[in-house]
């Protein structure tokens, strides 16, 4: 045991000297060359930190396939509420006996339908996933210059969009600026409606004026048409708007919402308001059969093909703010899936689809409704192929259902 013990280390180095003084010296070259780039790795991790976790390392996060994910920020809802990612559902609904009259209970029952169609015959149902329209169609006449509590309740309720269609008169003259009493009525609906800020609404002024043309028309005018001149609508719709600014109303989307009727094609151009006063462009198409594809089509392919400099339809987002089929269950059943199937590579300038689910100005039995044929008789096929499209625009229920 005597002697003094060596320094912790040193067998070790002695053996490193003995083995590198053994090697030919081009080898000892390349050795040295190696141990400074090893060095330098070294110097380089630590000054620079780890790197990333590549794809495949242990504890690297999973690597997603196929396209990127959207980023939620991608589907902000736009200035003029356009959804980037989707169209609108929109419904006007009411006549459903199952339930109590009242708008707020209509709707739900409507929603409840939407999510799950058995909800027609068995009114009680709760719904796996629960679905619920964006856009709750509301129609005033003139004196009606508030919100009812139900009204409100659509207004505040997350995502959910007011669409309200306002008849300032019942003659288009006396709204174009030169009535005290009208002007006074006006400013009283623009209070209203700014006290519903920050929510934003759609609003359209005398929504279908084709329908009530009665002087100076390129077309026979309905029977009972008797709100005035294209000239005197146009009128009344920038006193409204300006009226509107004039009070600082700054939360509406104004929406020119035709009729679309063949017959009076030749008034579209004549009731433009003009470009700087239009934010959407709608129209209220019917299918007397089942051919949805044409009942959109021709009034759509129209619009494209007129749209110019001075009226640009082309340059605002479109929809339908009225839709149905008033036809047998069979017939009205192929309407909707033909929507379904249709509706997002046919027309894709579509960026609102409103039912009109009510028995309001829907014939003798009420047939406009999804839940009924154009007889009054309960139509579960109707209703089903209603909600396949309703969900089919709506995509996929949030995670979680909802």
């Amino acid at each position: 045991m005597g002697g003094a013990a060596a320094a912790p280390g040193a067998a070790l180095t002695s053996s490193r000297t003995s083995l590198l003084s053994r090697l030919p010296p081009r080898l000892l070259a390349a050795v040295g060359a190696a141990a400074v780039l090893v060095l330098l790795a070294v110097v380089l991790l630590l000054t620079q930190g780890p790197r990333d976790a590549a794809p495949g390392d242990a504890g690297a996060p999973p690597v997603a396939t196929g396209p990127d994910p959207v980023p939620p920020a991608t589907c902000a809802v736009s200035a003029v509420l356009v959804n980037p990612c989707r169209a609108w559902l929109g419904t006007a609904v009411g006549g459903y006996p199952q339930v109590a009259p009242d708008q707020a209970a209509q709707l739900a029952y409507a929603e409840r339908r939407l999510s799950d169609p058995r909800a027609l015959t068995d009114p009680a149902l709760t719904p796996a996933a629960p679905r619920q329209f964006d856009v709750v169609r509301l129609y005033h006449q003139s004196a009606q210059v508030t919100f009812s509590p139900s009204e409100l309740s659509y207004v505040d309720r997350p995502g959910t969009y007011a669409f309200v269609s306002w008849k300032p008169d019942t003659t288009w003259a006396r709204a174009g600026g030169g009535d005290a009493e009208v002007n006074a009525r006006i400013d009283a609906f623009a209070a209203s409606v700014r006290a519903l800020g920050p929510h934003k609404i759609f609003l359209s002024v005398f929504h279908e004026p084709e329908n009530d043309v009665s002087e100076d028309s390129c077309a026979p005018p309905a029977a009972a048409a008797a709100a005035g001149s294209p000239a005197d609508y146009v009128a009344m719709w920038r006193n409204v708007r300006a009226r509107f600014d004039a009070a600082g109303v700054s939360n509406v989307v104004w929406v020119m919402n035709y009729m679309g009727y063949q017959a009076w094609d030749c008034l579209v151009p004549q009731l433009w308001p003009g470009n700087a006063l239009v934010d959407w462009v709608t129209w209220d198409p019917y299918a007397a059969g089942g051919d949805f594809g044409e009942s959109v089509g021709r009034f759509y392919d129209r619009l494209e093909a007129t749209s110019d400099a001075e009226h640009d339809y082309a340059g605002r987002p479109w929809g339908l703010s009225e839709m149905g089929s008033d036809t047998s269950q069979d017939v009205a059943a192929g309407y909707w899936d033909g929507a379904r199937r249709a509706h997002a590579e046919r027309f894709p300038r579509i960026r609102l689809w409103s039912v009109f689910d009510t028995s309001v100005n829907g014939g003798d039995n009420g047939g406009l409704r999804v839940g009924y044929d154009d007889a009054g008789a309960p139509a579960p096929a109707e209703q089903a192929a209603f909600s396949a499209f309703g969900q089919a625009v709506l995509g996929p229920p949030p995670a979680g259902g909802g």
